[in-house]
């Protein structure tokens, strides 16, 4: 008789624990509303800053490879010329430019600059030297 009145109390403890309460469910809509606009600017300013590595990181490889460009370009451009450039991705503008160097025995040597320029914006300038 004694497990019986405890079965039944069991059985009418789970029928009273049937599930959320009202508060419990706006406490918890709460939480997330004042979570979500912080995740979602995390992701925003973590997006942003791969994109500018990115850029950064293409106009570095871009210098580069215009560098190597114009350092076996066989022509020797009169100093303060502009090379000609490689085919550049869109948005993006690379110019190499000549000048002279000043001094003894300088005579077949010249100052080498590149700079990549995205939108209006200086990304990366090389400087360098070439001997001919």
């Amino acid at each position: 008789m004694k497990i019986h009145r405890m079965l039944i109390a069991l059985r009418k403890a789970k029928r009273r624990e049937r599930g959320f309460t009202l508060i419990a469910i706006i406490l918890a809509i709460g939480v997330l509303s004042a979570t979500a606009p912080a995740l979602l600017g995390a992701m925003s300013t973590g997006s942003l800053g791969v994109r500018i590595v990115n850029n950064d990181a293409q106009a570095g490889q871009l210098a580069i490879s215009e560098m190597e460009y114009v350092k076996n370009y066989t022509p020797y451009l009169v100093p303060s010329a502009t090379y000609p450039s490689i085919s550049a991705p869109t948005g993006f503008t690379i110019t190499a430019t000549a000048s002279a160097i000043t001094g003894r025995d300088s005579a077949q040597i010249e100052k080498i600059t590149v700079t990549v320029v995205r939108n209006g914006a200086t990304l990366r300038t090389l400087v360098d030297y070439k001997g001919n």
